[in-house]
């Protein structure tokens, strides 16, 4: 079984290769675990503490094209919220895929998300804090009452760079700061991200570390490994037509140094649309085209820090829509999901759009591959 924490749920295609793929992919956005449960506990219909009873099943089964659906019923040992039964019956609709939460065995013991699906049954969600009782600490504290802990109140990098690497809690070092919008708005949502350098200062795509700040806009960002970095900082709370964005350029630490006043100014940033049509391909394949928009320069040393990369369905008019771009050049991918990435039936031209304002088009022609 595979528990994921926080919350969000991807599909990651590997571009530049021309090849595609699923996973399931969570992502924090959280400051600590109390702020999480807290969300959990609002978003979710029912919330639990319950052990697995006989009587599961595999409802239908994965195909290559879809996931299967599972259900698998619990007895309820504490209820939180939405006052469940003595049994309760919970339904995977991800059953064979990454995002699918498994088969327990009866008598497993679960604090227990449960969300409402449009067909009224309860659902087990992908990337939600549904875990193992034994694991649920903050997640019992919070449904009972009791005060946070200093581990509810971590910052879950924290943890994990300590996990990685135990040492870090006497040689690590520490940045702190605050970060403040050039509009004196809300910061509520900002997040500052550590990113690792090459030996020319560029920006890498990987992170070393990245955290909620506090409501207030401070931050502190301990157990960084000594090195060079750059820090940057992104407002998640986007507008329609904005987003606000801060670099604060290339930082160096030794041991346990700690390094104060890293202060970021977040500017505006324009956002538009990209549209993109899909022609040729014929209509049964409709629900199966997934239209990628990707950054050209995210995998580019000292690229931008907070490239684009979405996917999005075909609607009605064979146009997928991407919301919130910052302006840029993009690259296009159309894929058929459920098919053997190495050969793939359908292909087409590479394709860029470029986005200067509010709403920027192109078009999308698929041909039959010739795969003999």
């Amino acid at each position: 079984m595979r528990i994921r924490v926080p919350l969000v749920c991807l599909v990651l295609l590997i571009a530049g290769t021309a090849e595609a793929a699923r996973a399931c992919v969570c992502a924090d956005q959280v400051l600590n675990d109390r702020e999480n449960v807290a969300r959990q506990f609002a978003e979710a219909t029912v919330v639990f503490e319950g052990e697995v009873l006989p009587g599961g099943r595999e409802i239908s089964a994965p195909s290559r094209d879809e996931p299967g659906l599972s259900m698998i019923v619990f007895r309820v040992l504490r209820a939180y919220k939405g006052n469940p039964e003595e049994s309760i019956p919970l339904y995977d609709a991800m059953a064979g895929s990454d995002c699918s939460f498994g088969q327990p065995k009866p008598g497993e013991k679960f604090f227990v998300y449960g969300f409402k699906g449009k067909d009224i049954k309860i659902y087990l969600e992908a990337c939600t804090r549904t875990q193992p009782l034994d694991s649920a600490g903050p997640d019992i504290r919070y449904a009972r009452g009791e005060p946070a802990t200093q581990e509810d109140l971590t910052p879950p990098g924290e943890r994990w760079r300590l996990l990685i690497d135990p040492s870090l809690a006497t040689r690590g070092a520490t940045v702190h700061g605050t970060i403040r919008r050039a509009d004196r708005a809300d910061v509520s949502n900002v997040f500052v991200t550590i990113w690792d350098v090459d030996e020319r200062g560029r920006r890498e795509t990987s992170m070393a570390a990245t955290q909620k700040v506090n409501a207030d806009g401070t931050y502190n960002v301990r157990f960084l490994p000594p090195g060079r970095y750059r820090l940057t900082a992104l407002d998640y709370d986007f507008k329609p037509a904005v987003r606000f964005v801060g670099e604060f350029g290339n930082i160096s630490l030794s041991k346990g140094q700690t390094l104060s006043s890293v202060d970021v100014l977040l500017n505006p940033e324009p956002l538009g649309k990209v549209s993109i049509r899909v022609v040729a391909a014929p209509p049964e394949l409709h629900d199966r085209l997934l239209v990628w928009l990707r950054d050209a320069q995210m995998d580019a040393l000292g690229g931008p820090p907070y490239p684009y990369a979405q996917t999005a369905e075909l609607d009605e008019e064979n146009v997928a829509s991407f919301e919130f771009v910052p302006y840029g050049l993009y690259d296009v991918y159309v894929m058929l999901t459920g098919e053997d990435v190495s050969k793939p039936s359908w292909t087409h031209d590479k394709v860029q759009v470029q986005l200067n304002g509010s709403h920027s088009e192109t078009v999308v022609q698929l041909r039959k591959n010739d795969l003999e």
